[in-house]
């Protein structure tokens, strides 16, 4: 058996498979730690391994930092994975089942072996109730005859019942076939939630790594406007990052009429990513014609004069529109702490 390792691109695991190794070892957090996306990786291992069946390498995720990490390998169907003790632990951990392990003792001391009835229930139920209220067989099927599309209409109806046999004659009745075709449609509607819920949290997983390497670049440097307006488009991987202020109070800070961060923002929010861009030329000054999705965040510096931090990217992918508000406003907090150094 040969386990290639040190695996860091598709095009590696594709020579490893070529030349017969039983395992292709990618290392998922070292790829993270340089603010790539190791997950990524693994998806487009296995995609390029299954379009070839003849290449038998089996995927082992190495450098495994956390459970997602496990999760999503397990759900891309990687073959095998390493975890260091401490990941393994985690598996077992949950908030809510250590609660529920804590009160569990007390709740059975309280309440004894069994629940005792606290009371009984006179009249009739409201699930007698109910289905006296359901209309008669005859009623059903007088309805159909005088609407002989609600079923076509309606596929997803055919989820509910029971398909009878076919039926030969003047018409041919074959609602197993309609139940499949609604069953069908309602298994592709859930598998593009769910792709589109994966791609979502890999996106938001990714540019948070990008903006830890920001913060870093924010707390060492000397001049804060200077970082933010020419080394923080490189480490979020997008086109443009200004800072504007309604009083600006140094230089490079671009001047915004009163109230327009308000305005921008809206009530109660510290940050937001936007598909339907506004006053782009002012908020992206000579990159404006670049940007075709921007994120704003508050930087709620001590001055208290209303400041924003615009970013722009020309990819909407840089700028995912789910799970990335908390990590932008975080974003600009850490440029309202910069400046106040």
């Amino acid at each position: 058996m040969v386990n290639v390792t040190l695996c860091f691109s598709a095009a590696q695991a594709l020579l490893a498979a070529k030349a017969g190794a039983s395992f292709i070892s990618p290392f998922v957090g070292r790829l993270d730690d340089i603010a790539t996306d190791g997950m990524g990786l693994i998806a487009d291992i296995l995609k390029i391994y299954r379009n070839y069946p003849h290449l038998k390498t089996e995927v082992l995720v190495a450098s495994i930092r956390h459970p997602m990490h496990l999760v999503e390998a397990a759900k891309l169907g990687a073959e095998v994975a390493t975890l260091p003790p401490g990941v393994i632990r985690q598996l077992l951990k949950h908030p809510l089942t250590d609660r529920g392990a804590r009160r569990l003792p007390g709740r059975l001391a309280q309440d004894g072996p069994e629940h005792p009835v606290k009371a009984i229930q006179t009249g009739p139920s409201p699930l007698a109730e109910a289905v006296a209220a359901l209309p008669a067989p005859e009623a059903v099927t007088a309805f159909l005859q005088a609407h002989p599309d609600f079923l076509a209409e309606r596929p997803d109806l055919f989820r509910l019942l029971d398909p009878p046999r076919r039926i030969h004659g003047e018409r041919l009745a074959d609602h197993m076939a309609a139940m499949l075709h609604a069953e069908r449609r309602r298994v592709r509607s859930l598998e593009a939630e769910m792709d589109a819920a994966v791609t979502a949290g890999r996106a938001g997983h990714g540019l948070t790594i990008r903006v830890r390497l920001a913060v870093l670049a924010l707390m060492r440097c000397q001049d804060v406007v200077e970082t933010v307006t020419q080394e923080l488009p490189a480490l979020l991987g997008i086109e443009t990052c200004t800072l504007l202020g309604e009083v600006p109070d140094r230089r490079g800070v671009v001047r915004l009429p009163r109230g327009m961060v308000a305005r921008l923002l809206g009530p109660g929010k510290d940050a937001l990513v936007r598909n339907t861009l506004t006053e782009t030329e002012l908020l992206h000054q000579e990159a404006a014609a670049l940007v075709t999705r921007d994120a704003l965040a508050r930087v709620p510096v001590w001055t208290g004069h209303p400041t924003l931090l615009v970013i722009g990217a020309r990819d909407p992918g840089a700028l995912p529109a789910r799970q990335a508000t908390a990590t932008l406003a975080f974003l600009g907090r850490a440029v309202a702490a910069a400046l106040a150094r």
